[in-house]
């Protein structure tokens, strides 16, 4: 805690731009703050009109989508942000709700629920796109240890992220035919859902 009794925790939130002399106005922009949310300031994402998602690894990673269709990453607390290649068809827009980071794993879907993975490695964020079982995906989760899984209406997968592969091995961890399953699901430590 500081000598004002506030907690020194970073943390990101998205927010409406009220500068109306901003480029920006009326937009999502990203705000940070130090203080454990006590005081919250306007940070610079250059080339990023509307943010749309904001999530952290750790105290110095964070990642955001830009224009929904951009992944942008900073390592040094959100001061500066890169853009990251990802393999993914133009024009696509990232889905809201398939956003998730965990760990030192982000995985995403985009386009027509096509899915992506990414880790952290040497302070770089790295994406792969995610050789898919399934076309019938409903949801994704991820957890601590990079286990992803997946819900269909045929059932609950599972597979690992391997940073030497291309492609995901997945098996199925629940009882088959499981019609009309599509409800949002929570990845909790270890292999828990």
């Amino acid at each position: 805690k500081t000598a004002d009794n506030k907690t020194e925790q970073i943390g990101f939130s998205i927010g409406k731009d009220t500068n109306d002399k901003s480029p920006t106005f009326g937009k999502n922009i990203l705000f940070r703050s130090e203080e454990g949310g006590y005081s919250w300031r306007p940070m610079e994402t250059p080339g990023c009109d509307n943010v749309s998602q904001v999530a952290m690894f750790d105290d110095t990673s964070v990642v955001i989508v830009c224009n929904d269709n951009e992944i942008k990453f900073s390592s040094d607390r959100g001061n500066t942000f890169k853009k990251i290649d990802v393999p993914m068809p133009t024009g696509k827009e990232i889905f809201y709700s398939q956003f998730m980071v965990s760990n030192n794993y982000i995985i995403f879907t985009a386009g027509n629920h096509q899915l992506y993975y990414g880790y952290l490695e040497n302070g770089n964020l790295i994406i792969k796109e995610a050789t898919l079982f399934d076309s019938d995906n409903r949801e994704y989760g991820v957890n601590n240890n990079g286990q992803i899984f997946s819900i269909t209406t045929k059932g609950i997968y599972r597979s690992q992220i391997d940073k030497s592969k291309t492609n995901l091995d997945w098996i199925q961890i629940s009882p088959k035919d499981l019609f009309g399953l599509s409800y949002v699901f929570k990845v909790f430590d270890k292999n828990s859902i």
